[in-house]
């Protein structure tokens, strides 16, 4: 039986088989082996034949290179890539390493390093900076840095380092330094947009260096307040970033890592640039909060007061200092704030006593004398830092919102002659006061200064202005127009622009004046009569058209300037100066015309008196308004200028009318910019100086 088995596997290892690729088409698909036992040309293979199948040759075919399937990365960066054609075919360019991650937590210990990337000039009309990374950060350092101390580089740091450790906070320093080239800066904010939206919210990527990116970034944002609304939307990430980070909490470890991680491991302590960031991020939401009204600000935790403490104590800059005094000033202010959000707010409990506003405001002014008794000479000799000690003075004696109440408040002061710290007349004349302070430090603030100014002290100017247009409502009666100092010649945008397209920004009324605000009956001419009396108390005009008229030629200086020391060629009107100086003329004009209106309901009132007994008149003998109706005319805003009688306004009015051309305007008057918005249109001064009376929402 052996010899049988071995002779036919001898036989077997005999039978020819096809070499590889020799083998039919049929068995080749089959995957079988292909034995001939015929050699003769053309015969089938064995299995073939005993399955009675056509034996051919295979026909070879070209193998298909295999691919690899794209990883998550580079479909990211193809995304990106077309972002960048993008943007570059609306004239952008874009100069940013990818940042590294940096997160402090025991969880996490990847770290994607920077990779570096050159400045790529576009194909558009967008330029490069305007300087080189060393002078911009020279720039930034030595005029930005000072007054905005809230991301401090080293002397001894390059722009080189700076580029390789914290790539993206040296692009936010590059943007907000390229003043001379304003089509550079938006590219470049355009990029860091796009930047922060691919890392921050699609790859998740929390570090110091981002959180400094965006403080750097919001501390100039008035440069791009006009090209898209980000302002609140980069806050409130800039506030997840530092709660991510960990920053707005002491350094300890966390309960639920002790307890759930095999191998806890202490989070390192506290550095100074960390207690900065959280300053920052703390100070940006508290003045956007109480100047704009529009998000929440930020809670002043226990540990922030200590990490601000800790910097007052270490000073490892001299900018500590100034930091320090703009946390606890802009700390009083918001609380002096929101103190006036609950006197208009809150109802009285019945049996509960409450203390009077009077000894709030004694006590919040107390503080704000130490925080300014304290401080060092040179600060408070710069007068750029005088301005939040006067904005907190401002809030704490700003002018009320005019009702019939109040005017009873203030004839009833006038006539009966009470005295007192807590009479209405008494605080309108400690309103006076701040309003004239306010406006006389910020007149004189150097010019040469304007354009290093932050976010903050714009918004402040905001403020300020909203304020001037309450009192100049309550206060400032027409003669004070007629005569006065005239608005400067219009040097900015739309000079000499015969075809100035429309805008249509203040609407006019519907015709069954259905959206028309409600105005309570009598109040222009009560606002008169108060203003007669007013005229007789010394010391308490405020000379509205010659503060207006100052803010505008310096808006105008800083614009002309802008023009001559700019890197681009042409004209460049659509920025911060031409469009500020654009919207004080509109300021004054309706200012103006409220006062014609307050003026022509003050004569009706008294013609109405003089020809009969009114019933129902108040104590100060002020009848019901029968004059034009100040909703019709006061919203009709400034689409109805070209129809204003010659004389009607003060000299000013033919002048504003030129400039403003024969049509009304549109939003592409100022290349681009909406008029409608300042500061992403947060505040708008046509409504906030001509609303009725009524509760302003700031």
């Amino acid at each position: 039986m052996s010899d049988t088995m071995q002779s036919r596997t001898a036989g077997t290892h005999k039978l020819p088989t096809a070499k590889w690729g020799a083998a039919c088409a049929a068995c080749a698909s089959a995957k079988a082996k292909c034995i001939r036992s015929d050699s003769a040309p053309g015969a089938k293979c064995d299995r073939c034949q005993r399955l009675l199948k056509d034996c051919a040759d295979q026909v070879h075919r070209v193998r298909k290179k295999r691919q690899s399937k794209p990883s998550r990365t580079a479909q990211i960066e193809e995304r990106l890539n077309g972002l960048v054609n993008l943007l570059q075919a609306n004239g952008a360019s874009l100069d940013l390493p990818p940042s590294r991650r940096e997160t402090p937590s025991a969880s996490s210990t990847v770290s994607h390093q920077p990779e570096h990337a050159s400045w790529a000039i576009p194909d558009g009309d967008a330029p490069p900076p305007p300087d080189s990374d060393d002078v911009l950060l020279d720039l930034y350092r030595n005029e930005m840095q000072p007054v905005y101390p809230f991301v401090i580089v080293p002397p001894t740091c390059s722009a080189a380092s700076l580029h390789s450790s914290r790539p993206f906070l040296m692009s936010a320093i590059r943007m907000v330094a390229s003043f001379r080239s304003l089509r550079s800066m938006r590219a470049q904010m355009c990029h860091l947009m796009s930047h922060i939206s691919d890392h921050v919210l699609m790859r998740s990527e929390r570090s110091l260096d981002l959180v400094q990116g965006i403080i750097v970034m919001l501390g100039w944002y008035q440069y791009h307040c006009f090209m898209h609304a980000q302002m609140n939307n980069l806050i409130m990430l800039a506030m997840s970033l530092v709660a991510e980070l960990g920053l707005n909490r002491p350094p300890v470890l966390r309960e639920q890592a002790s307890l759930m991680e095999p191998r806890p491991v202490e989070p390192p302590g506290r550095v100074n640039e960390e207690r900065r960031a959280l300053a920052a991020v703390w100070f940006v939401s508290s003045t956007t909060a109480t100047t704009f009204g529009k998000i929440e600000s930020m809670r002043y935790s226990p540990y922030l007061r200590e990490c601000v403490k800790d910097l007052e104590e270490s000073r490892e800059y001299e900018t500590d200092t100034i930091l320090v005094f703009l946390v606890k000033v802009q700390h009083l202010t918001e609380r002096i704030h929101e103190q006036n959000l609950r006197s208009e707010t809150s109802e009285d409990i019945r049996g509960i006593p409450t203390a009077p506003k009077s000894a709030y405001i004694f006590a919040l002014q107390n503080e704000l004398d130490r925080i300014h008794d304290n401080l060092p000479r040179e600060i408070k000799m710069d007068s750029t830092m005088q301005i939040y000690i006067n904005t907190a003075t401002l809030r704490l004696y700003e002018p009320p919102l005019a009702d019939m109440k109040l005017i009873n408040q203030l004839s009833e002061s006038l006539t009966v002659g009470t005295v007192g710290a807590g009479t209405a007349l008494d605080k309108i004349y400690r309103t006076s006061s701040a309003l004239r302070a306010w406006f006389d430090n910020w007149l004189s603030v150097p010019v040469s200064t304007y354009y290093r100014q932050p976010a903050a002290i714009a918004s402040q100017l905001v403020y300020g202005l909203t304020m001037l247009g309450r009192w100049a409502k309550l206060a400032t009666p027409r003669t004070m127009y007629q005569g006065g100092t005239p608005m400067p010649g219009c040097g900015g945008a739309g000079a000499g622009t015969s075809n100035m397209p429309v805008y249509a920004a203040d609407h006019q009324p519907p015709p069954d004046g259905s959206a028309v605000p409600e105005t309570e009956p009598g109040l222009p001419a009560a606002v008169g009569a108060l203003q007669s009396q007013l005229q007789t108390q010394p010391g308490l005009t405020v000379n509205i058209p010659e503060i207006l008229s100052a803010i505008c030629s310096r808006l105008e200086q800083v614009n002309s300037s802008f023009q001559t020391t700019s890197a681009e060629s042409g004209k460049m009107d659509n920025n911060i100066w031409s469009f500020s100086a654009l919207k004080i003329r509109i300021t004054r004009v309706k200012l103006e015309r409220w006062a014609e209106l307050v003026s022509a309901g003050a004569e009706a009132s008294n013609r109405e008196n003089s020809s009969s007994d009114v019933d129902g008149s108040n104590a100060a003998g002020l009848g019901p308004w029968r004059g034009p109706d100040p909703r019709q005319v006061g919203d009709g805003g400034m689409g109805g200028l070209a129809n204003v009688q010659a004389g009607s306004l003060a000299q000013d009015q033919t002048q504003i009318q030129n400039f403003l051309g024969s049509t009304p305007w549109t939003s592409d008057l100022l290349d681009g910019i909406d008029p409608t918005v300042w500061f992403d249109g947060y505040l708008d001064w046509g409504a906030v100086i001509m609303n009725s009376m009524g509760t302003v929402e700031q």
